[in-house]
């Protein structure tokens, strides 16, 4: 399960690399290019192409350069998520305080909490 800790410490590092979108070329040995493959992207702001690294593999280099947009729509799905079991809990420990007997509600609330630790 990740801690608050850990989402915190990939928003910094996104917060810390460069913007998107990313991309990747494949070698063009017509260039003499050898490379499977180099993911960059263009700085619009200074007008200069940054290559973030030659990857051995098309498909690592797919995964790598879609990162850039993946990684803020995971994160913003887990705030998302995390707020609604929040309010989730709200509304099963008022539900389970007006009840007379447990009915496994006390079990729900126990669940939905430990499911944001």
């Amino acid at each position: 399960m990740m801690t608050p800790e850990q989402l915190n410490a990939i928003k910094e590092r996104l917060a810390k690399a460069t913007p998107g979108p990313w991309g990747f070329d494949k070698g063009d040995n017509l260039r003499e290019d050898r490379r499977p493959a180099v993911v960059e992207h263009f700085d619009y702001e200074h007008g200069e192409w940054f290559i973030h690294g030659d990857i051995a593999d098309i498909s690592d280099a797919t995964f790598i350069a879609h990162a850039r947009q993946d990684i803020p729509a995971l994160v913003a799905e887990i705030e998302r998520l995390r707020a609604e079991l929040t309010d989730i809990i709200v509304v099963a420990t008022e539900e389970a305080s007006s009840i007379t007997h447990d009915n496994g509600y006390d079990d729900i609330v126990a669940i939905a909490r430990s499911a944001l630790k």
